[in-house]
């Protein structure tokens, strides 16, 4: 099995690493594995680490998606003046910050004064 997918792993194939290679090398794998039976790559598998058992489990406990922060979120559409706008996000990265990060923000202090 030199050359093939086996190998590939032991070298640790990245997805990264998997998309940088040629065309032609990425199709010769999804053909190995179409080819492949499930039963066989099963039984190639190894079972997870103790690390990534616990952050699978960690996951599956959380769920998908986004952490909820207090009652959750909603999608708001606001209307802003194209200028102000442009300032907001300028602000916004300059500070390491999301727009809809900076907004919440801005309106908590609005609502506390």
């Amino acid at each position: 099995m030199a050359g093939k997918v086996k190998t590939s792993r032991k070298r640790g194939l990245t997805g990264q690493a998997f998309d940088a290679l040629p065309l032609a090398e990425r199709e010769r794998i999804y053909q190995e594995l179409e080819r492949t039976p499930t039963a066989e790559l099963i039984a190639q598998s190894k079972p997870l680490s103790r690390a990534d058992a616990a952050l699978h489990r960690q996951i599956r406990r959380r769920g998908r998606g986004r952490p909820k922060i207090g009652k959750g979120s909603k999608l708001v559409a606001v209307t802003l003046e194209l200028g102000l706008l442009e300032q907001a996000d300028r602000f916004a990265k300059r500070n390491k910050m999301k727009r809809s990060e900076m907004i919440a923000q801005g309106l908590a202090l609005l609502m506390a004064s």
